[in-house]
């Protein structure tokens, strides 16, 4: 995540034959492994971006952070865990779906449509949309086909 950087090395020999030089480019980890793995409790690093002049330069920054203090942790109740039998899954579909769960739902939130009202609107938003693809020449009637 911290990523690479390029480096370029620019080497001057001298010799009596002249001045030689070379340009070496490579591409580093912006931070090894062995500096990560070092890192201790509350240490970081943190990328910036830093403006020079006309440039942008991309700084990484070693900090430490305060820790909080974790004493007072055991005065803080948490609320008994569910249990949880094996193979009976969340029960989403028993506790919402049933015809039983759906009326009360409903009634609890105003919603009075009887499932073929539902129905009834479910065909008449299908017609009113073939009506549409019938009536465009350019629109396939099937799309599957």
């Amino acid at each position: 995540l911290l990523g690479k950087h390029d480096f370029l090395d620019v080497g001057v020999q001298h010799s009596p034959r002249g001045v030689e030089s070379s340009l070496r480019y490579m591409r580093r980890n912006r931070i090894d492994e062995r500096s990560l793995r070092q890192l201790q409790c509350g240490e970081a690093y943190v990328s910036s971006l830093v403006r020079d002049g006309e440039r942008m330069r991309n700084p990484l920054w070693r900090l430490q952070f305060g820790l909080p203090n974790f004493g007072l942790q055991k005065d803080v109740s948490l609320p008994p865990a569910r249990t949880h039998v094996e193979g009976e899954g969340l029960g989403l579909w028993n506790r919402y779906m049933n015809p039983v769960a759906l009326t009360e739902i409903h009634r609890v939130t105003g919603r009075t449509k009887r499932v073929s009202e539902v129905d009834t609107d479910m065909r008449k938003a299908r017609a009113e949309a073939r009506a549409v693809i019938e009536g465009n020449p350019g629109l396939d009637t099937d799309p599957f086909a």
